[in-house]
């Protein structure tokens, strides 16, 4: 599985950590989004054998971001930004695709209609033959968790790659089955990109060829580690900004001391001390994209249910 790690490339001091720990990320061309991708295209060096920047990448149009803001997209403004991008990013890179303009119906709030499925679905193919028409195969079209069986086969029929949406207002349990439905529903030859498929049980649950993935910075935001060891992924909170009796069993510092030197350890390995850790967002960040990573390879490896890998802290 081709692990993409979303979120807006930063051009600080902690951007060769990034990019060196990832080679697949995942770029929103939404606003101001946009401007931040484009100036760390430019800070790219041209000769390959001076960076270590990502080499894959998936381009988002941001039309979740701009429905979840009761705002609209248009095509002609994610031409313009795709455009943008694949003329900046020149031979730096060995691969692009881009996710298709879809349409999603409703509102935030509000369930959608059989008449604002029926026109989402119709928008959406309407720009996906428009941008396929410009940029060719790289677009990708999306099934939405939602839309019945029939509407999965015509999206199937578009492209060999396609992306599938589970509802982020579900519980994980409920994302799996469906994930795990649709799924069985392909033909051998479709691959699949899992949106915002994150979960720990999603990934080595479902077979998905790629999938993208916030959690590490948002993880990191939120004042916690996301660490993988022993073959357990778990979260552990080390900042006390959001409060450290809320998170009790999960803190750092009501682990035992033996427990808390693992953690050490580990964190230790990505050059950075735990006081630093505690008091750093981004540091957070890039520790958790390290482990996702981590966590990834081992599902890849294994091909084993993350069942296995749940558990009590290092099998404490």
């Amino acid at each position: 599985m081709k692990f993409y790690m979303s979120g807006t490339p930063r051009n600080d001091a902690y951007q060769n950590m990034e990019d060196e720990l990832c080679d697949y990320r995942l770029f929103s061309l939404h606003g101001d989004y946009r401007r931040a991708v484009l100036r760390w295209i430019e800070n790219i060096p041209e000769d390959r054998d001076l960076r270590k920047a990502p080499r894959h990448i998936m381009l988002d149009s941001g039309a979740f971001t701009a429905w979840n803001k009761g705002h609209k997209t248009s095509v002609d403004e994610v031409i313009d930004s795709y455009s943008d991008f694949i003329e900046r990013a020149g031979k730096k890179l060995d691969s692009i695709v881009a996710i298709n303009l879809d349409v999603i119906p409703g509102e935030r709030g509000r369930d959608p209609s059989p008449d604002d499925l029926k026109e989402a679905v119709k928008v959406s193919d309407e720009n996906y033959k428009i941008l396929t028409e410009r940029f060719g195969n790289i677009i990708l079209p999306v099934y939405h968790q939602g839309e019945p069986v029939e509407r999965l086969k015509e999206v199937e029929e578009q492209a060999s790659y396609i992306c599938i949406s589970p509802r982020n207002d579900l519980h994980e349990e409920l994302r799996i089955v469906w994930s795990a439905q649709a799924h069985a529903q392909l033909n051998d030859d479709t691959t699949t990109h899992g949106l915002a498929t994150t979960g720990n049980k999603m990934l080595g649950q479902v077979p998905w060829y790629s999938a993208d993935s916030a959690a590490w910075v948002l993880h990191g935001g939120f004042g916690k580690v996301d660490l993988f060891i022993g073959n357990k992924y778990i979260n552990v909170f080390v900042s006390d900004e959001g409060g450290k009796n809320r998170y009790h069993d999960q803190h750092y510092s009501t682990y035992s001391e033996p427990i808390r030197c693992k953690i050490d350890q580990r964190v230790l390995q990505y050059g950075y001390t735990m006081d630093e850790v505690r008091h750093s967002g981004r540091i957070r960040g890039l520790i958790n994209m390290g482990e996702l990573l981590a966590f990834a390879d081992y599902i890849n490896e294994t091909g084993l249910s993350t069942k296995s890998t749940q558990g009590t802290l290092f099998g404490v």
